[in-house]
């Protein structure tokens, strides 16, 4: 099992103590530890906040719901195709998340993102309850 550290970007939060927290990440990650950046947007004050993690972030995390738009007139600063060359530039992985729909797992097959999350594969599960497949086929929780 490997753990990974996830933060979970906030708009408008600031994060003091930028070198402490970069040496507890690289500390973490001397033991295995993998760190990754969610709930990356469209806007691009989002690369500007992780600008300063650059060198310790592992995966970054797209949700799809950022990249929708409502209307065809709706400015993105920033689009998937962005945050994918940024995270290969920078070599990390990049995780579409949110995935919905054929056209959202479409794009992400357009964009070579590989690795997707979402409703399209499968509803979140409890990782406390085991599951098994029975001899008849069926999963049967235990």
């Amino acid at each position: 099992m490997q753990l990974a550290v996830e933060l979970s970007l906030k708009p408008d939060q600031r994060y003091p103590y930028h070198t402490t927290f970069l040496r507890h990440i690289k500390t973490g990650q001397s033991y295995g530890m993998r760190f990754e950046v969610d709930n990356l947007g469209a806007e691009s004050a989002n690369m500007q906040m992780i600008n300063w993690m650059v060198g310790v972030i592992d995966t970054l995390k797209c949700s799809m719901r950022a990249f929708r738009k409502t209307d065809a007139n709706q400015w993105l600063d920033l689009n998937l195709q962005s945050w994918h060359r940024f995270a290969e530039e920078q070599h990390m992985q990049l995780v579409l998340t949110g995935i919905e729909n054929e056209a959202d797992e479409a794009l992400a097959s357009q964009l070579n993102i590989g690795l997707r999350q979402g409703y399209r594969f499968g509803r979140p599960s409890d990782p406390t309850k085991h599951k098994e497949v029975g001899q008849d086929g069926k999963v049967v929780e235990k």
